[in-house]
């Protein structure tokens, strides 16, 4: 249970701290409920009767399937001036970067008479630009890369093309790599530790928590952080956690994230909205975490031989879905061969 809870929590603080948007789904969807406000208390509660498992679990008559949406779009934009004091000189300097990114796929396990094997196909695209004017020189430069990955019993089979553009010449290359299950995993538990290390200083240990500290936590996110949780426990159990007020949780990722107050940060947060479905077995079924903003500062800095104006504005807009379902994953024929090894 501690396990769980610990797993739950780091999710709900994640979406807290982190700033994550996906498109409103028109309609009756797997998300929809008739939710309730709820407290610490009546969190904790519901969340200790479900169960630690997922519908992950493959069986001999039907595969267990696992479905994964992420999109992200960011851009920002700055521009300094400066005017010296003595020789009334200006100089200008202006920046701007996008990033484009999405994953997409379905990823499978069956029961095979050798065990559980894993099946996947996931198409990765990212594409960037950074564009940077300078008093005497300009820069452009974009990224267009393109992946496949497809999992299957015998090792990760990734096919990626890759253009890079700096101020009109353009460079292409692609390459085919394939890796061991074993290489992947090792990959897999070294970012894992990596990631869990880096938030361990940011969030609570639910392990060394008691009931009535997990519960102050949740009421002082609700109270003090613009936070609300609602639940609908009449089939399965969805939670959700969305704002009740935008200028408190402003003021307070902006305190946690330890914003100069000499800077004036102005923040539109559009959208952020938290779901974690489980079935009426409690078992966790879907999870989708939307959030999107957009920002502009102004920072003004005035010494005796200059003073400079810097402003920089940056929109985000980033959306995450994970959904399991009984099916299967089609996956194209392979030839090893065609595929040069991975080297760590």
């Amino acid at each position: 249970m501690k396990k769980f809870l610990t797993t739950l929590f780091a999710i709900i603080m994640s979406a807290v701290m982190l700033m994550f948007v996906g498109c409103s789904e028109a309609g009756e969807s797997i998300y929809s409920g008739n939710y309730t406000e709820a407290n610490g208390e009546t969190l904790y509660e519901s969340v200790e009767t479900l169960g630690s498992g997922s519908n992950f679990t493959p069986t001999e008559d039907k595969n267990a399937g696992l479905s994964i949406k992420l999109s992200m779009k960011a851009t920002t934009k700055s521009d300094s001036t400066t005017t010296y004091t003595e020789s009334d000189t200006v100089e200008k300097y202006s920046s701007s970067q996008s990033l484009n990114m999405s994953l997409s796929g379905k990823f499978v396990t069956t029961l095979e008479d050798t065990g559980v094997t894993p099946l996947a196909d996931l198409d990765v695209a990212l594409k960037s630009s950074f564009n940077e004017n300078m008093p005497e020189e300009t820069i452009k430069t974009s990224t267009d890369i393109n992946a496949n990955l497809l999992l299957k019993n015998d090792g990760l089979f990734v096919e990626t093309s890759q253009s890079n553009t700096i101020n009109g010449e353009t460079v292409t290359n692609s390459a085919k790599t394939q890796m061991t299950l074993e290489q992947l995993q090792m990959m897999i538990s070294n970012l894992l530790s990596q990631i869990m290390g880096n938030m361990q200083g940011s969030m609570p240990n639910v392990n060394e928590m008691s009931k009535q500290e997990i519960v102050a936590t949740i009421d002082n996110l609700t109270q003090n952080a613009g936070i609300r949780v609602a639940l609908d426990t009449s089939k399965g159990t969805k939670i959700k956690i969305d704002l009740s007020d935008k200028d408190k949780f402003i003021a307070f990722i902006n305190s946690a994230s330890g914003v100069p107050t000499e800077i004036e940060v102005d923040i539109d947060l559009k959208k952020c909205e938290l779901y974690l479905i489980f079935d009426e077995d409690g078992n966790f079924s879907a999870f989708k975490f939307a959030f999107s903003y957009d920002s502009s500062s102004t920072q003004t800095e005035v010494e005796s031989d200059y003073t400079s104006v810097n402003n920089n504005d940056a929109s985000i807009s980033i959306s995450a879905e994970i959904k399991f379902y009984d099916g299967d994953v089609s996956l194209p024929e392979i030839n090893p061969d065609d595929y040069a090894e991975f080297v760590a």
